[in-house]
């Protein structure tokens, strides 16, 4: 049995959050495994001078898949938005 317009239009939407909720998790571990990398880098600087160099490298790295991030997570609402205006009646 065909779904009706409205059907095929929430699926639509269904399955685009379920891929940026996705893409989301798979950045939140990525990140979480980069936190926990860091301190044992922390833990292995010598300087209060090598402390701050890896901090701000940290912070320079982190800024940098943010923003990655940021330009995965615009993709996935186009994408989902031009699939699903393509549904609509």
């Amino acid at each position: 049995m065909p779904l009706d317009p409205a059907s095929r239009l929430g699926s639509a939407v269904l399955e685009g959050v379920v891929e940026a909720q996705s893409e989301l998790l798979r950045f939140l571990g990525s990140r979480l495994a980069k936190t926990a990398a860091a301190f044992g880098q922390l833990a292995a600087c010598r300087t209060p001078a090598e402390i701050v160099q890896l901090q701000l490298q940290l912070g320079a790295d982190a800024a940098t898949d943010c923003l990655a991030q940021a330009q995965r997570m615009i993709g996935v609402m186009e994408k989902a938005a031009s699939e699903n205006l393509a549904l609509v009646p």
